[in-house]
């Protein structure tokens, strides 16, 4: 099952377009995201794998491509 959950300090994902991953915390701060909104900034989680992580998006493990028969859509609504 997804868990929607704050980061953590050990996440990591590599995002769509690049060959290396990258920590969660190292991407918010290139983000300029404020550490007081950090503390709860939501990452989804399949099996202890981030999947998805807000104002960075989908892994690119987990992204569709040609392949792909089905998706989930995600969609952040404020």
């Amino acid at each position: 099952p997804f868990q929607l959950r704050p980061w953590r300090k050990e996440d990591a994902i590599r995002p769509v377009g690049r060959a290396d991953v990258y920590r969660v915390q190292s991407l918010l701060r290139r983000r300029r995201i404020p550490a007081w909104e950090r503390l709860s900034w939501p990452v989804l989680e399949w099996h202890g794998h981030v999947v998805w992580v807000r104002g960075i998006g989908v892994g690119a493990d987990w992204a569709a491509g040609p392949e792909t028969r089905q998706a989930v859509v995600i969609a952040e609504t404020g």
